[in-house]
């Protein structure tokens, strides 16, 4: 049996510069996301079926799956073209680089019964006193879930105890 996705997104997405949809971030988060991570989220655009009649809609999962390498800003500008290293370093306050990771997913053997979390081993960035570089702040380890949770909201995930740094 497959899992069911939710047409109910954990995100809302909003074109930051009008007239051009492929700068569009999350809405309502302390860290802002590319509409490029979409499948780190878990959100697909598939065909549905409602009184006999197919039509397309974003669902939600809940296999997660960010990964190493990924990085990501708490300011929208950090991702404009228009400005430069230095410009963009003097409106991020925090910067999150993911290190490791392994996705969330099912044991396979025992089908969709038993869910995996994922793990995911990040650094924050945070400007130096004179705003020329990022440097490391912290590093934490947790499941994919709780990252989630930390770019919604900011909080330091508990760590994840199957994961050895």
């Amino acid at each position: 049996m497959r899992a069911r996705r939710s047409v109910k997104l954990i995100v809302d997405f909003k074109i930051i510069i009008p007239g051009k949809p492929q700068y569009t971030l999350t809405k309502g988060w302390i860290f802002c996301l590319p509409s490029s991570f979409r499948d780190a989220l878990d959100i697909k655009y598939q065909k549905r079926v409602k009184d006999k009649k197919p039509y397309w809609t974003w669902t939600q999962g809940r296999l997660f799956s960010f990964s190493e390498g990924d990085i990501i800003y708490d300011c929208p500008e950090a991702y404009f073209p228009s400005l430069n290293w230095n410009e963009q370093l003097q409106l991020i306050n925090q910067m999150v680089q993911v290190h490791s990771a392994t996705p969330a997913g099912y044991d396979k053997k025992k089908g969709e019964k038993e869910y995996y979390p994922g793990t995911i081993w990040f650094k924050t960035y945070r400007p130096n006193a004179e705003r020329t570089e990022l440097i490391e702040a912290e590093s934490h380890s947790c499941t994919q879930v709780d990252f989630v949770e930390f770019l919604k909201t900011g909080k330091i995930p508990i760590p994840y105890p199957g994961l050895i740094l």
